[in-house]
């Protein structure tokens, strides 16, 4: 099986960019650097005891992979 077409992305060639309640984004795969159009792939870091802002995807769903500490989804 021959793959036409695969995005590969290293981590530190993406720019993080600052969201208005604080959190640190990384668009690890996204419209803008990559092939996909529907779906977005993000590192997303938030200090201890910060919240995001509540919101919603109309399209899409959201997935959260949390790799150190815990969180509350509400």
């Amino acid at each position: 099986m021959e793959i036409e077409n695969m995005d590969v992305i290293n981590q530190e060639d993406t720019v993080p960019f600052t969201t208005a309640d604080g959190s640190t984004i990384r668009e690890l795969l996204a419209h803008r650097n990559s092939s996909i159009r529907q779906q977005t792939l993000a590192e997303a870091r938030l200090a201890p005891g910060v919240a995001t802002t509540p919101h919603h995807h109309a399209v899409t769903e959201e997935i959260y992979y949390i790799l150190v500490g815990e969180a509350e989804m509400s």
